[in-house]
């Protein structure tokens, strides 16, 4: 068996099992599948499979766990945001996986705050993306990996109310200024002691600014593989929205060019 789909540490079945019943309604329910995602470092993924009964109906599920690790997480965005984000985007024709609930009760499962959705079926596989004699596949999911971040970037921010809770740009510099004092503040409360060079990007990075920007769209922040889901040679889901916000799209693109 494989690191990925080892049983997920720390986690009992038979609690999750008990607590999904609960949620999803069910007068029946078995956990058959249970798995922690051995990729990314901002936060824990479960993946949880589940069977189970409503009356005489019997259904199947496939959910996915999003939780911090015990310590906190790496990245300077709290998990309800990125809850949030997904929530939003739910209904609107950016493909991601479904928003199901947020959950803030640490005694149903042990771990808290935690977030569940809908798990897209699919792989965010690198390796199986690079594998020799895929370069056509690799072309057409380029293509459309483009048309999707051209839906992210087209997508009427305001109305899926993703200002109500995303810092708006007021100027085109603030495009940048507003995402570099984000991580100014996150990296001064994780080290307040300066490091001269990194004070000297900062102050660099400031002065020079973008100052004509097209348009403030939703920034998707996180461009690459591995950070979407494909099947059959499509994009099905744009995943890891940790450093999504407002601004310029040409961050994206710059990203695509810059990560390949």
């Amino acid at each position: 068996m494989s690191a990925a789909n080892r049983e997920a540490v720390g986690l009992d079945r038979d609690r999750v099992a008990r607590y999904l019943r609960e949620r999803l309604g069910a007068d029946s329910l078995e956990v058959t599948q249970l798995r922690r995602n051995v990729g990314g470092m901002s936060r824990e993924t479960w993946f949880v499979e589940v069977s189970g009964t409503r009356g005489t109906a019997a259904f199947t599920d496939a959910l996915t766990f999003r939780v911090d690790h015990p310590e906190g997480s790496v990245v300077p965005v709290d998990l309800e945001r990125e809850y949030r984000v997904f929530a939003a985007l739910t209904p609107t024709e950016v493909p991601v996986a479904e928003a199901l609930w947020y959950e803030t009760d640490e005694s149903l499962i042990g771990r808290a705050p935690f977030y569940v959705r809908r798990t897209v079926p699919g792989s965010a596989s690198a390796g199986r993306l690079f594998a020799p004699g895929n370069e056509e596949a690799r072309r057409r999911i380029g293509r459309h990996l483009a048309e999707r971040m051209a839906a992210v970037h087209t997508l009427d921010w305001r109305a899926a109310g993703l200002g109500e809770f995303m810092a708006v740009p007021e100027r085109p510099e603030d495009c940048a200024l507003l995402e570099l004092d984000h991580y100014e503040r996150a990296y001064r409360a994780a080290d307040p002691e300066p490091m001269p060079v990194v004070e000297a990007l900062f102050s660099w990075l400031k002065r020079n600014v973008p100052t004509e920007v097209e348009r403030v769209s939703l920034v998707w922040g996180d461009v690459g593989v591995g950070n979407f889901i494909y099947r059959d040679d499509r994009v099905v889901a744009l995943t890891d929205w940790e450093q999504s916000h407002l601004g310029d799209p040409m961050k994206d693109w710059a990203s695509a060019l810059w990560r390949g």
